[in-house]
């Protein structure tokens, strides 16, 4: 077979720069179609996975399809002419009603053919054939609505579409210039976050380190061995590893390597939420039976593919003895050069760490509790509790600690663990449906009554949280509202749909030279700034995140967990990104001993 991958990359820069021109000033729509069947056959012929050639072969064949359609137009006027004269109405009015009728028919039959289906989901990330059908016919009934309203009063049509875009435009530029505005702010002004408990300087806390873990016999002793090697006294904490569900031999690797092994086995309650809350229950009975003489100051929950830095233990010990109750470490990455996926996620992570997760703590906004490297005191959890009914509990713990409390989660920027990323595509959009999943449940349950406390309270950090859980679902509506947008420039040019009012080519450049600077600027300061033309690569990846978005809302309600299955088994000392902080240490700290 003819590899074509080499041909494949040169081609996907030159569609992207097409289609930044089709964005940027008038090309004809029919260039574009010939591009994106081109750009979809040219996919369906490389190396990967077979039902992704499949889609694509599909995706290639609509638009050739499309094609046809355009250039036999002029042999679909003569027909909407006879048409017309058989129903006695104008040409015009019969090409209405033929396009009416068959939006009509495929909403019917997509609503019909979805009702058939069984409502039980799918355990995996995708729809199942009803949510598929129903999806698709609830789309094509708003189509038809706005078909409708466009021939029946074009008048208020017109003043209902430019009035959702004006709005969509007026939320893009908040959405999209809030967080550098945010990190601008935060390098000139700092307001610290309050801690929540008295000082208790040069105590050594008891701290309980709960790794969670299913079928992880390949990482689990990495993770071991890095907490072994901190330089916190091995006497001050103790490592559970909870083997949810396990049938291979993690168990017995933990007992090997010294760390405690808490093994449970419910094929009902499976998944890191109901895991944590079985290991909360049993140390925290175990605390209220001794009346509080026996117990640990705080818990720090792991993954079992992460590995530590060895100042992991002492800088959350500095913190806690700081007075903070509920702590984010730093989320690094254990694999970020194996593929371009695990670059897109590194580089993700890299920039939000330093763009939100930091630059939001120096205000004293919270931080986001990241499901791995949270620190969080006992009382945290006997006040708020420990919610399992999510499939993200690290953002409903985050919403509902700063709900109840109004009280931010502190940064741990040089507390840093390292995790690894998914390698592909598949799994890292199923990764990020299960996120999205729960992220839109939590949105329902939560922003609105969060926004609601936030502007009764003029909170900041209510406000802050309820836009943070609302981001999603705005993205996704932007997102349709640029597509609108696109689809009104380049079908009917100059017509009111293609008018912008502050979405122009200049404030495009200026949000993409912003993004561009802030981005260079993070790299260059958190010392990653030889990975910078992984920034384009990184940008195109931020559209894959539309499908898992939609998929989320659509299974928000779904409780599935589908675990990560982790195959890099790598030690402190093969990563990369500690190695180069901790020479960029020694260079910035001569007299500061640094150890990797």
């Amino acid at each position: 077979m003819v590899d074509f991958s080499n041909f494949y990359f040169l081609w996907k820069y030159f569609f992207n720069f097409i289609l930044f021109l089709t964005v940027t000033r008038p090309i004809p729509t029919k260039y574009l179609l010939w591009v994106l069947a081109i750009e979809f056959s040219v996919i369906s012929f490389t190396r990967g996975n077979e039902k992704n050639k499949k889609l694509f072969a599909h995706l290639s064949a609509a638009c050739f399809a499309l094609l046809m359609l355009w250039y036999g137009a002029d042999y679909i006027s003569p027909f909407l002419g006879l048409l017309g004269t058989i129903l006695g109405i104008s040409q015009r009015n019969a090409a209405a009603l033929t396009g009416f009728s068959i939006l009509l028919l495929v909403t019917a039959f997509c609503y019909i053919k979805g009702s058939f289906h069984d409502k039980k989901p799918v355990n995996t990330s995708r729809l199942n054939k009803r949510q598929t059908y129903l999806t698709i016919g609830g789309l094509l009934l708003i189509a038809l609505a706005f078909f409708s309203l466009w021939y029946v009063e074009y008048g208020l049509f017109q003043k209902i579409i430019l009035g959702i875009l004006f709005i969509a435009e007026i939320i893009s530029l908040i959405f999209w210039f809030y967080d550098p505005l945010i990190y601008v702010v935060s390098h000139f002004w700092e307001r610290k976050i309050v801690p929540a408990c008295p000082k208790t300087p040069g105590r050594q806390n008891r701290l309980a380190v709960l790794a969670c873990a299913h079928n992880e016999e390949k990482v689990i002793g990495e993770l071991i061995r890095s907490l072994q090697e901190n330089d916190y006294p091995a006497r001050n904490y103790d490592l559970y590893v909870i083997c949810d569900n396990c049938t291979d031999s993690t168990a017995e690797i933990v007992r090997q390597h010294g760390a405690i092994p808490m093994e449970r086995q419910d094929s009902e309650k499976r998944g890191k939420g109901f895991a944590l809350e079985w290991m909360f229950g049993i140390l925290q009975e175990k605390r209220s039976k001794s009346g509080g003489t026996v117990g640990y100051d705080a818990y720090i929950v792991l993954d079992a593919d992460n590995v530590v830095n060895r100042q992991f233990l002492s800088e959350i010990n500095r913190k806690l003895n700081e007075g903070y109750e509920i702590m984010q470490a730093y989320l690094g990455c254990k694999n970020p050069g194996d593929t371009w996926v695990s670059k897109c996620h590194s580089l993700s992570y890299w920039v939000s760490n330093a763009l939100y997760q930091k630059a939001h703590a120096k205000l004293g906004l919270s931080a986001q509790m990241g499901g791995t490297g949270m620190v969080i005191r006992p009382s945290v959890l006997d006040e708020i509790g420990w919610e399992t009914d999510s499939l993200t509990e690290d953002l409903v713990l985050t919403t509902r600690y700063v709900m109840k409390k109004n009280r931010s989660c502190y940064w741990l920027h040089d507390a840093r663990l390292y995790d690894e990323k998914p390698l592909n595509i598949q799994p890292s959009v199923k990764q990020r449906t299960r996120w999205m999943q729960g992220h839109m449940d939590a949105m329902f349950k939560y922003a609105l009554p969060l926004l609601g406390q936030g502007l009764m309270e003029c909170s900041l950090k209510k406000i802050d949280i309820s836009f943070y859980l609302m981001r999603p679902l705005l993205n996704l509506i932007l997102f349709i509202c640029y597509i609108a947008r696109w689809t009104g420039v380049l079908l009917f040019p100059g017509s009111f749909i293609s008018r912008s009012f502050l979405m122009n080519f200049n404030t495009a450049v200026i949000l993409v030279a912003s993004y561009l600077l802030i981005q260079l600027y993070i790299l260059i300061e958190e010392k990653y700034i030889k990975y910078f033309y992984w920034i384009p690569i990184q940008w195109f990846f931020t559209y894959t995140w539309y499908l898992p978005i939609l998929r989320g809302l659509i299974k928000h309600k779904e409780r599935f967990w589908v675990s990560t299955i982790h195959q890099r088994n790598l030690s402190l000392a093969d990563i990369r990104e500690d190695h180069e902080l901790a020479e960029a240490g020694k260079q910035s700290h001569p007299t500061r001993k640094v150890t990797i």
